[in-house]
């Protein structure tokens, strides 16, 4: 099992955000093909047990590894 980060924005018309959920699963790839299968066939659809909706209320989806998730996060220490 591989840890990962399901990160995704969000906007309900008035209120909007960046949501992050981390999960595990098989591999990332394997993470990747399921999530967006269901993405393509199914509005909404659930996924690591949360109900997503298209459009303006689940865009910009990513997986990424923990890893990955800290180096695109990661706080500048410059002195």
């Amino acid at each position: 099992m591989q840890k990962l980060i399901l990160q995704y924005c969000w906007d309900d018309y008035s209120w909007g955000g960046r949501e992050h959920i981390p999960f595990e699963y098989s591999s990332k790839e394997q993470a990747f093909v399921d999530f967006f299968t269901l993405y393509e066939k199914e509005d909404p659809f659930c996924f690591l047990g949360e109900k997503f909706e298209k459009g303006l209320q689940c865009f910009f989806p990513e997986i990424l590894t923990l890893d990955e998730w800290f180096e695109n996060n990661k706080l500048n220490n410059k002195k």
